[in-house]
């Protein structure tokens, strides 16, 4: 698959694809916390999905990332403050405007929320459950935007299932449930292998293309 300059109708079709697939499994999810799909064919199907799907999207965000790979060292500070803005201000609003709600209705549920959990949102532990992936991708992206080169995508597809055995090993000592970190590290190869992928299709443009970092 050859990558055209704007919009790439198959990864617009990959993109589709994902989210389609990521809305199947959170259902199949659902019925399951229902008592709903408790049979071999949905457990094999839920372990299908969750197989690939979401390493799927961190997939394609790395291969429309590409031009990671030209960014001098204020681009590299741009992009990830623009990551930021586009990322982690709506994980902390969201997160800030549905916490109330969940607050007030845990006394109807069968896990009520503890409050005392809240300072957790700075690792990704948002009472929003849904709102890991930007917690996750907005890590990847960092660490991309700050580290990856042309030289160096081997070693970063490889070093970050290291930092995950690490991060678990943490993880099973304290206690803490940092989830959306470990999501980072198990999808970060995917997204190297995305802009790996999508340099060997189509080399990066200049670094001209980009004088407007917030436009990405």
């Amino acid at each position: 698959m050859m990558i055209k300059k704007g919009r790439s109708k198959e990864i617009d079709a990959a993109r589709g694809v994902g989210i389609i697939l990521v809305v199947l499994g959170h259902c199949i999810r659902g019925m399951a916390g229902s008592h709903l799909s408790e049979n071999v064919i949905f457990k094999t199907l839920d372990d299908f999905l969750y197989s690939f799907h979401m390493p799927l999207i961190f997939f394609i965000s790395g291969v429309v990332s590409l031009k990671i790979l030209n960014f001098d060292r204020e681009h590299r500070h741009n992009y990830i403050k623009s990551r930021f803005i586009r990322l982690m201000i709506p994980y902390i609003i969201v997160t800030l405007l549905y916490t109330p709600f969940i607050l007030f209705l845990s006394k109807f549920a069968n896990s009520p929320y503890d409050i005392k959990k809240f300072p957790l949102v700075l690792l990704g532990q948002s009472p929003y459950g849904v709102l890991w992936f930007s917690y996750s991708l907005f890590l990847i992206q960092a660490f991309a935007g700050k580290f990856a080169n042309e030289n160096n995508l081997p070693l970063m597809i490889f070093i970050s299932p290291i930092i995950l055995s690490v991060m678990n090993a943490f993880t099973n000592k304290t206690g803490i449930n940092l989830y959306s970190i470990s999501n980072a590290f198990i999808n970060c190869p995917f997204f190297m292998l995305g802009i790996w992928f999508g340099k060997q299709n189509c080399p990066p443009p200049p670094l001209r293309i980009y004088t407007d970092i917030y436009n990405f």
